[in-house]
């Protein structure tokens, strides 16, 4: 795998920076905030520079977020035949997994809870092929509407919980909410200093990279479709570039392969230089 320096260099300064534990803590200002907002900060260990911030985007922007909350009733439909089976946790992998276990990879996992709870689909770019076979009509439409995703699940939040403040840590991903199964008016988010409520059908975009909380204060649990995306403004070769960290973190043969075919060819290239010189 080659890239040309000029394309990767955020990529090669974000990898180098969390090798050294470096993590960004900045005051997050924009136009007609409250600065003042404790949550109005973004913190994160894994972070690409120069990508703008937004709390909460406009999701019918992204055409694979129109055609996710065009197609709800699919998925709701799905979710609820699948869920209701009462066989289910012995058919699927990791079925409500608490965080760190399922969907979740956050280091503030605990900042969820013990009453958090996820259905895997896909995982930093690998689908589960478990679940994924119980929710076919959910993937496809998914995969269909070409969403950017890292991770997918079904997460629930169950009655009289809270999730505490936190960043997810990771800047170039933002995170997508599809409201299923949604008690109104009484389950809320906030990020940053924007305080938004969850509705049946309708798809939430934003920016985990900044502090948030959410609280459902209804006594009936609430489920969502949850989706970790691409950061819109992230190059495709950026994004490759990610993918391919990814996969080496997930497989490190992949890396020491490429390690030794690296040192090979340079050793060709000073044999080469030597015959010259000769």
């Amino acid at each position: 795998m080659k890239y040309k320096a000029k394309d990767v260099h955020r990529v090669v300064g974000s990898w180098r920076r969390m090798a050294k534990g470096q993590v960004q803590h900045a005051p997050v200002s924009l136009p007609g905030s409250d600065d003042s907002d404790p949550y109005m900060k973004q913190e994160a260990d894994s972070f690409i520079e120069g990508l703008p911030i937004t709390l909460f985007y406009d999701a019918m922007e992204y055409p694979w977020a129109k055609q996710l909350q065009e197609e709800a009733d699919v998925v709701l439909q799905e979710f609820l035949e699948v869920t209701g089976d009462s066989s289910l946790e012995e058919q699927g992998n990791n079925v409500w997994a608490d965080a760190g276990v399922g969907g979740v990879e956050d280091p503030n996992a605990l900042a969820y809870g013990p009453e958090w709870r996820t259905l895997a689909l896909q995982v930093r770019g690998v689908w589960d092929d478990v679940n994924t076979n119980l929710f076919p009509r959910t993937v496809d439409l998914l995969r269909r509407s070409g969403a950017p995703t890292v991770e997918a699940f079904f997460a629930k939040m169950q009655a009289g919980s809270v999730i505490n403040p936190h960043s997810d840590g990771c800047n170039f991903h933002l995170t997508s909410h599809l409201g299923l199964v949604v008690p109104e008016g009484q389950c809320w988010l906030k990020v940053g200093d924007q305080k938004r409520y969850w509705e049946k059908g309708k798809v939430m975009l934003f920016d985990t990279s900044i502090i948030h909380a959410a609280e459902n204060e209804a006594p009936t649990d609430r489920y969502v479709l949850m989706l970790r995306v691409w950061h819109p403004e992230l190059t495709a070769i950026e994004v490759e570039a990610l993918n391919w960290i990814f996969n080496c973190l997930d497989e490190p043969e992949l890396l020491e392969a490429f390690m030794q075919e690296a040192g090979s060819k340079g050793k060709g290239k000073g044999k080469r230089k030597k015959l010259k010189a000769r």
